[in-house]
């Protein structure tokens, strides 16, 4: 058992702070781990390491089977856990291209090499290691105060996915300097080896790469005979990178039906009200489980930008929040992370302000804002001097924007996970488990998985679960003084400001801005300008530009007609 080994084997690679915590925890069975790969072919799989450990258990006849749809860790923690219980598991998740992580996002870029091509990244020219960085773009790094995800980070610690963030200088900056916060303070911290999407990758590894679909959930039908559900996806053909905003949906896509089955659905998704990547239902109780999250969840807006310097700057710290900058929230050395070192180049994340980001969460003031954040940057802490040492690539899309970076409300009661019996559909995430963190989603993702196994042998629901949508939710009172999350445990910086998120009227400020949830507002992406989408194309009066060509004319005349016909044109069309 890994608990039980604590004293042997795991203790190396985990805090002191939890050894005796850990030691004393009861001791629970492990399934074996090998070395093993399954060679797939199908396009629906991608390929990885042959040595990479997955954990084999064999499903009995007539298991039961559930869909997880899902791309950040609430979604791999419970098919995890399902696939442990014996479940048959399938994976429907979608961050652009093959990719998976959610929130926990990570880009690996090549200075010299790597390009945006509209909404695809590609290479020109010679990939050389020595011009390559790492950088996460969502949750920079998490702490683990519940016992449930305390056992969790360990298991991540032993399986080499993550590892303790050693002795990172942590504080504030004044007018006076930086003044940092004692070490016997700070609880032990952790991120990613490589970034925090290694986590979802390595339980990626564990579940099987063959139990996971690089695509977005349509809609689930209901089989009349056996009740089950059948499930349409739409398939990315173009491997799109991520986008900025439109719900991340493919540029270029296929729709295809499952030729699978499912007893059980788990939603473990981070979106909101009318978002286009939200889930239908044919069964109108799973139905109501989605309209319930439409009317209630809340978010607001992330804004993150990357820097990359060819010299060191001269900042005596690794993690910091600016007191007197109205633009910062937060600035992270990323370089400085476990597996992040990125050699001779060092790698800079500033994480906005939330009024900051809410000022500028439309395309229009996305480059505006970017470049205000990066111009306070220098201004801030006085490096003026070091702008000519840092590394620019064309297309380079270091600065990216979340409309649903932060949940505002969360499940009142004390409840983690929403199940609804009728429907056997389940919905895990951090706006069920609490504040906006990863242990609120791996807790959240871990009390659902096992609401269901009690479901399959009629047992009992854990009080933790909410099986009734009759519970009204609630601002969540946390205040951010860390901008970017909640993090258990983590003092907050003495007479610093403290941010309370306001609720947006609608799921997100760009949601409020634009009167339309953005997915549905700029359709696939926003590397498209508004008037070349197709849902702009067909409001358009018959004849217009037929007989043209597609160059510059051709556009023009589609670009007046969208300003006419869109009441906030003005609003999106020169940044988009």
């Amino acid at each position: 058992a890994l608990v039980g080994l604590a004293g042997t084997v795991l203790l190396p690679t985990m805090p002191r702070r939890w050894a005796s915590r850990m030691a004393e925890a009861p001791a629970h069975p492990e399934l074996p781990v090998e070395s093993n790969r399954n060679k797939i072919s199908s396009k629906l799989s991608r390929k990885r390491s042959s040595s990479s450990k997955r954990t084999q258990i064999e499903c009995a006849a007539g298991a039961k089977s559930v869909c997880i749809v899902g791309a950040g860790l609430a979604a791999m923690t419970a098919a995890r856990r399902l696939h442990q219980h014996g479940f048959k598991v399938r994976v429907v998740g979608y961050c652009g291209g093959r990719k998976l992580g959610g929130r926990c996002f990570s880009e690996e870029w090549d200075m010299g090499a790597h390009r945006m091509q509209g909404p695809l990244k590609v290479t020109k020219g010679r990939r050389s290691e020595a011009n390559t960085v790492r950088f996460d773009t969502g949750c920079q790094w998490f702490t683990a105060q519940n016992p449930m995800f305390v056992e969790e980070v360990q298991r991540w610690c032993s399986q080499g996915y993550v590892a303790e963030w050693q002795s990172p200088r942590v504080g504030r900056w004044t007018c006076g300097g930086f003044e940092p916060l004692g070490q016997e303070q700070m609880p032990p911290i952790f991120a990613g080896i490589g970034g925090m999407d290694r986590i979802a990758e390595g339980m990626v590894q564990e579940i099987g790469e063959d139990k996971v679909l690089y695509a977005v959930a349509r809609r689930f039908a209901s089989d009349p005979d056996t009740g089950k559900y059948k499930l349409s996806v739409e398939m990315d053909t173009a491997n799109g990178h991520l986008s900025f905003i439109g719900g991340n949906l493919p540029q270029q896509s296929e729709s295809v039906v499952l030729d699978e089955e499912f007893d059980y659905v788990v939603m473990a998704q981070g979106l909101a009200a009318k978002q286009p990547r939200m889930v239908d239902f044919e069964n109108i109780h799973a139905q109501q489980v989605v309209e319930f999250l439409r009317e209630n969840l809340r978010y607001q807006t992330l804004m993150v930008l990357t820097l990359v310097f060819r010299k060191p700057l001269p900042l005596p710290f690794d993690v910091c929040k600016p007191d007197a900058s109205a633009e910062i929230g937060l600035v992270v050395r990323a370089s400085s992370k476990p597996g992040m070192d990125g050699g001779e180049l060092e790698t800079w994340t500033v994480c906005a302000s939330a009024a900051f980001a809410r000022q500028f969460a439309l395309p229009k003031t996305k480059n505006d804002g970017l470049k205000a954040l990066r111009e306070a940057f220098f201004r801030t802490f006085g490096l003026g001097e070091y702008q000519q040492h840092m590394v620019s690539s064309h297309g380079t899309p270091f600065g990216l924007l979340w409309p649903h970076g932060q949940p505002v409300r969360k499940l009142a009661g004390g409840k983690t996970a929403i199940f609804c019996p009728e429907a056997q559909v389940g919905v895990c995430a951090d706006y069920c488990g609490g504040a906006p963190c990863v242990q609120s989603a791996v807790v959240s993702a871990l009390t659902l998985a096992d609401a269901l196994a009690s479901h399959r042998h009629g047992g009992p629901m854990a009080d933790a679960v909410l099986t009734h949508l009759d519970v009204p939710w609630e601002p969540i009172p946390i205040p951010m003084p860390w901008t970017i999350a909640h993090f258990p445990g983590m003092p907050t910086p003495p007479t610093s400001s403290l941010v309370t998120l306001e609720q947006p009227e609608r799921c997100c400020p760009t949601h409020d801005w634009l009167g339309s949830h953005p997915g549905l507002v700029f359709g696939r992406t926003a590397a498209l300008k508004p008037w070349e989408r197709g849902e702009v194309r067909r409001s358009e009066p018959k004849g217009m530009g037929k007989g043209r060509g597609k160059g510059k004319r051709h556009n023009k005349g589609k670009k007046e007609s969208f300003m006419k016909q869109t009441p906030y044109a003005r609003d999106v069309v020169m940044g988009a």
